[in-house]
């Protein structure tokens, strides 16, 4: 498992350079954005988002990439047995060999996990709201306590919710290097 966890922490490397190079032109946009907001009713981080829109893309796309290279090389650590070096370079051959494979199971793994896992999110908020105004007003301790259970209820079943995303997601990849491993 330690070299799986090497492989990861490789792999935020550009990650971090990728948010490195994004975070001056966030901050020259946000920076306008306090200054002369240019509609607020938009959220800030939104408006600088939309502000430095290539600088967002490539974080995603630096992260999306590390993700599914980091995917494939820890299934190859953990079922071939390969080295740091062997699996990264492996993943990197394999997804430059077969990019269109790899968009497809990256496109049906978030398919299947932002539609649950978005209104999980959603619900946690609105639990957590309704716990934040009971506890603020604190005049019925009846509804301070079912609030506060709906919320650790409502974020079980999203912590739930995330563990089922994260198996569909597992599955996905590893069915993804045994189709790209069979022989023929």
């Amino acid at each position: 498992m330690r070299r799986v966890a090497v492989a990861r922490l490789v792999l935020i490397v550009p990650v971090a350079l990728a948010l490195v190079a994004a975070v001056p032109g966030w901050v020259g946009v946000a920076y306008q954005e306090l200054l002369l907001p240019s509609d607020l009713a938009i959220p800030l981080p939104l408006r600088v988002i939309a502000g430095a829109p290539i600088a967002a893309i490539v974080v995603v796309a630096a992260w999306l990439l590390a993700e599914v290279i980091g995917g494939l090389a820890a299934r190859r650590i953990v079922l071939d047995g390969s080295s740091v070096a062997g699996a990264l370079g492996a993943a990197v051959l394999g997804v430059a060999r077969a990019p269109a494979s790899a968009l497809l199971t990256l496109g049906l793994s978030l398919a299947g996990t932002l539609p649950v896992l978005v209104p999980a999110v959603v619900v946690v908020g609105v639990a957590w709201d309704r716990a934040r105004v009971a506890l603020v007003d604190a005049t019925d301790g009846v509804a301070v306590i079912v609030s506060t259970l709906v919320l650790v209820a409502a974020w079980a079943a999203s912590l739930g919710v995330a563990a089922i995303a994260a198996a569909w997601r597992s599955a996905l990849w590893t069915a993804e290097l045994a189709r790209r491993e069979r022989p023929g």
